[in-house]
């Protein structure tokens, strides 16, 4: 089995997908003029945007080799949205469902962080809430 952590981040946007009222989106947040659809008030639509992180070793070494050693990454969600309170009512439905979650072939998900901006790039804002998850994978099941 190659070493490989796809499983686990599908299962983490999976998590994500079922969260009501929001598109979940993979790729990395730019501002880059882009419109998402928009809704009959002229609001843009609300979405999440899942960043995975690279990963660097994780604090407990096998004796075996490098290639099966545990690793620890991250994973960024954005929440965006229209209006201010609504992109915080996301990122806290991200935390219901991502904290403590057990992606595959992973340990629970942890807070890591978050930050908050708002960006104008639309022409109408875009109030953004990031939350960062850190977890390890394990590498040692291709044994």
């Amino acid at each position: 089995m190659a070493i490989a952590q796809l499983a686990g981040q599908d299962s983490i946007v999976a998590a994500l997908e079922t969260i009501q009222g929001v598109d979940v989106y993979e790729g990395q947040y730019v501002t880059d003029g882009s419109h998402p659809p928009m809704d009959e008030n002229g609001y843009f639509v609300p979405y999440l945007t899942v960043v995975f992180g690279s990963s660097y070793q994780g604090p407990d070494r096998g004796i075996v080799s490098e290639r099966y050693n545990n690793l620890r990454t991250t994973v960024t969600v954005y929440s965006v949205a229209p209006i201010d309170r609504l992109s915080r009512q996301f990122k806290d439905a991200v935390a219901e469902k991502l904290l403590g979650f057990v992606p595959t072939d992973g340990t629970q998900l942890e807070a890591y962080g978050g930050y908050t901006y708002v960006d104008a790039d639309l022409g109408k804002n875009r109030y953004v809430h990031a939350a960062v998850f850190s977890y390890s994978t394990n590498m040692s099941i291709s044994i």
